[in-house]
């Protein structure tokens, strides 16, 4: 049994030393080793509170004066009674374990480890206060399996899952913890789908390096993974101008080709509906608005249509996707089943880089029914986007145009 001395119900948490997880420091930086440090401090602020009301239900109170120092030999001992009387009457209560510790702890900022540590251990993980002082002793002792172990308790229970899943995302960077974590998910655990879908915490490079790492050896070993465990990361990824390793796990989840324009028989985007939430740049977005619809429908022979409909004013977008497309000259084709010199005269295609524009001259054959169109100057960047709008015209004429397919090919530098 651990002595009881007189304890600071003020007590702060330890904040981890500069010598502590080297590799981390290493991986990622020091500001991110001030944002662990913080998150222990939230760690030790949060369940503060359920912690007081244990050690007053016990009998121990606490006293703001010099510093928050109970005072006086009888106050001592009537803690020391109180705490031996409550362990002795429920010593299976977590919460009065964990409450001895964080007295000890008090009372002693200098205590490594203490043995109402393994204690606490050994009643499994029913406490999220106790769970949250186990993290904390783990990170202290450099123990980064254990930490793993307890951040996936705190996961698989739900509690504290935003900073359960930074400490995954960090322990994702060391490579042994990494094929720990990887055999997690291939399990997988009941947490995986919320855990991939969770990125705020993936930010710095090291863990975003880590991630990326992550999940192509899921793609790799056969898991094609669902649109809500890579989508977020990949939107993520292009908006940091990560754009090859975007498209690289884009393409490991729908097994298409490489290609210039992706989904290029709109399959993809009709598999996904009008109401997918977990949407990339690389997949078709359709618009609508005032006087012009865009939408994907299946044409009842094994193939899919897009649908433009437009009453001839303004020049809305009416789709638009992030191709891959490197610097160089285009041509697109596309079929249709609409009277092909209409849809010449009345759509149009851009490529952009940013505010750099590489317009297209239309031209159709009325047999094979296809629109051609080349572009005038050269794309200037790799991964433009096109957008696919209407022409002003000379009148407003209302009008319906199908797309069934689309491909875009690289005619010259």
């Amino acid at each position: 049994m651990a002595e009881i001395t007189p304890i600071n119900m003020s007590i702060k948490p330890t904040i981890m030393s500069p010598n502590r997880f080297g590799f981390l420091r290493l991986a990622l930086g020091f500001s991110v080793i001030l944002l662990f440090g913080g998150l222990l401090f939230q760690y030790m602020s949060q369940t503060f509170a359920s912690r007081s009301v244990v050690a007053f239900a016990i009998g121990i109170k606490s006293d703001q004066q010099d510093g928050g120092k109970l005072k006086g030999d009888l106050r001592f001992q009537k803690a020391d009674q109180n705490i031996r009387k409550a362990i002795t009457g429920d010593p299976l209560n977590q919460k009065i374990i964990d409450s001895a510790l964080v007295i000890e702890k008090a009372q002693n900022q200098t205590v490594d480890h203490s043995p109402w540590i393994s204690t606490l251990r050994k009643l499994g993980w029913r406490d999220t206060g106790a769970l949250q002082t186990l993290i904390n002793d783990a990170i202290q002792r450099e123990d980064l399996s254990e930490i793993e172990i307890i951040a996936d308790a705190m996961l698989r229970r739900k509690v504290l899952e935003e900073q359960a899943g930074l400490l995954m995302s960090l322990m994702e960077t060391d490579p042994a913890a990494q094929k720990r974590i990887l055999a997690k998910l291939e399990e997988p655990a009941p947490w995986r789908s919320s855990y991939l879908q969770r990125t705020g915490s993936v930010t710095v490079p090291a863990i975003i390096d880590a991630r990326f790492q992550t999940l192509r050896t899921l793609q790799e070993s056969g898991d094609p993974l669902i649109r809500q465990e890579f989508a977020n990361f990949v939107n993520n990824l292009i908006s940091i101008q990560r754009l090859k390793e975007a498209e690289k796990l884009w393409l490991g989840h729908t097994s298409a080709r490489p290609a210039a324009i992706h989904d290029g028989n709109f399959k993809i985007a009709m598999s996904l509906g009008a109401d997918e939430p977990f949407i990339t740049p690389f997949d078709w977005l359709f618009h609508s608005g005032n006087g012009y619809s865009a939408d994907v429908s299946d044409d009842g022979l094994g193939g899919v249509n897009v649908y433009i409909r437009w009453d001839g004013r303004g020049v809305p977008v009416f789709m638009n996707q992030l191709t891959a497309a490197k610097p160089g000259h285009y041509r697109i084709t596309t079929q249709t089943n609409s009277n092909v010199a209409h849809f010449s005269r009345s759509i149009d295609f851009k490529l952009r880089c940013g505010g750099d524009v590489t317009n297209f001259e239309n031209r159709f054959d009325i047999r094979k029914k296809i629109i051609v169109s080349e572009s005038k100057n050269p794309v200037e960047c790799s991964f433009p986007r096109l957008d696919i709008s209407g022409r002003i015209a000379d009148r407003r004429i209302e009008s319906e145009f199908s797309l069934s397919s689309i491909n875009m090919i690289r005619i010259r530098y």
